[in-house]
Formats: structure tokens, sequence, C-alpha cells
């Protein structure tokens, strides 16, 4: 449930911007945003020094 409401706030966001960003800075841009508030780590295969 949480992992959907964090889609849901990435997809909101996303409608705000002028256009849409790059695939690479999409995936960054929904790792830390879906990630804000969590508890437990989730691995992902994207390694934190690799996002902006």
């Amino acid at each position: 449930m949480t992992h959907y409401r964090g889609f849901q706030y990435v997809h909101e966001i996303l409608k705000m911007l002028p256009e849409m960003p790059e695939p690479i800075l999409l995936t960054q841009i929904f790792f830390k945003l879906t990630s804000l508030g969590r508890i437990y780590s989730v691995s992902t295969g994207i390694k934190p020094s690799q996002i902006g």
C-alpha cells in the first residue's frame, strides 16, 4: 500500500512539470520520493551514490 501511495505522489508531481524528464532522471526521482519516510531500506539495485 505504501509503495502505491509513493507512486501516486510521484505521478502527481510529474504532471506538474512543464515537460517529462529523461528516463534515468525519472528513475532517480521515483526512487528518492518513494523512499521518503521509509522505515526499512529496500534493495532496488540503485545505489544511493548513483542518485544526484
